[in-house]
């Protein structure tokens, strides 16, 4: 109305976008993304909840036992943070290939029931370490037994000498290193041995 001044524009809403004109640059849009699943950018801002979240969570998936293949990749959306002590109820018993690919697992588990495991990638999580591909002490066959592919790239491993129960491991992703830092001498024999193959 003429002789009222202009309020400026209101703050954007919680989870949007401000997007600018170029034909009138004081004029503020707003671009609401209500679907974005964004919590996961946001795990340290000292709120300290993180989120829980199963594959089935993230992805219907079938658990008929004819299915053998298994790939979640998390590259946007929501993230798996847990694989379930009981994974292998979720899904085929008779996996061959279980790829969840850049999520945020921070411990490898429910994998020990799966007898015909060839390839497990965990590319681009947060796994501290390979326990769960076997132990010396396991009544039950070792998960690592049946693995011929293992990639484990970009996770914070520190400590390669599990994979000593993968005894048909003919792949083994050579970025598994990183970081690179207090490595054990057991990976080295595990490269070694590849590298005969």
């Amino acid at each position: 109305m003429p002789g009222q001044e202009e309020q400026p524009n209101d703050p954007p809403p919680a989870g949007s976008s401000t997007l600018i004109s170029e034909e009138e640059p004081t004029t503020k849009k707003h671009a609401i993304l209500n679907d974005m699943p964004l919590e996961w950018t946001r795990l340290n801002d000292g709120s300290n909840i993180r989120p829980v979240r199963y594959p089935s969570d993230v992805m219907e998936y079938s658990n008929d036992p004819e299915e053998t293949y298994l790939e979640i990749v998390g590259t946007a959306g929501l993230k798996i943070t847990n694989m379930g002590n009981d994974l292998y109820r979720t899904c085929s018993p008779n996996l061959t290939h279980l790829i969840f690919r850049s999520h945020l697992i921070a411990k490898m588990e429910g994998i020990r029931s799966f007898k015909d495991l060839q390839v497990l990638e965990l590319y681009d999580n947060q796994v501290e370490d390979l326990y769960e591909l076997g132990d010396d002490e396991s009544e039950e066959q070792n998960a690592g037994q049946t693995i011929k592919t293992l990639d484990m790239s970009y996770n914070v491993i520190r400590d390669m000498e599990p994979v000593r129960f993968c005894p048909n491991l003919v792949d083994l992703c050579k970025s598994i290193f990183y970081p690179c830092s207090n490595v054990r001498v057991g990976c080295a024999f595990a490269i070694m041995r590849l590298s005969e193959c």
